[in-house]
């Protein structure tokens, strides 16, 4: 391509079923979707295969949940993140959190509780 040309539209269709028409056809969503389940439920399962690859980092996507987002989710999601990232970091790996806007809510700023637990 030359250079001198500007591109004026593009459009990329991934090879792989779209997450949000078809999430349960795309593993790799799937994936994501189950994050926070593994961190709950198998913490050993995500450090042995994170040592594999020398990861230093591992983020969790979203915090299921169906309906509104609210004060008894956010203390189950920060007593998981709390104890998972305890066991993480003794074994070398910081875990990040990609927030969204579901919370924040009118409850005394949700995300707050998030980034400074009670």
């Amino acid at each position: 391509m030359d250079n001198d040309q500007n591109v004026l539209f593009g459009i990329y269709c991934p090879p792989h079923p779209h997450p949000l028409l078809a999430p349960e056809l795309n593993d790799g969503y799937k994936n994501l979707r189950n994050a926070y389940d593994n961190l709950r439920d198998n913490i050993d399962d995500i450090i042995s295969e994170a040592q594999k690859y020398d990861v230093k980092y591992l983020m969790c996507g979203s915090i299921p949940h169906e309906g509104r987002f609210d004060v008894d989710k956010m203390n189950e999601a920060i007593k998981i993140f709390n104890t998972a990232g305890k066991i993480l970091n003794q074994n070398g790996i910081t875990l990040t959190y990609h927030i969204h806007g579901y919370e924040f809510t009118k409850y005394k700023l949700l995300s707050s509780l998030l980034l400074s637990p009670p």
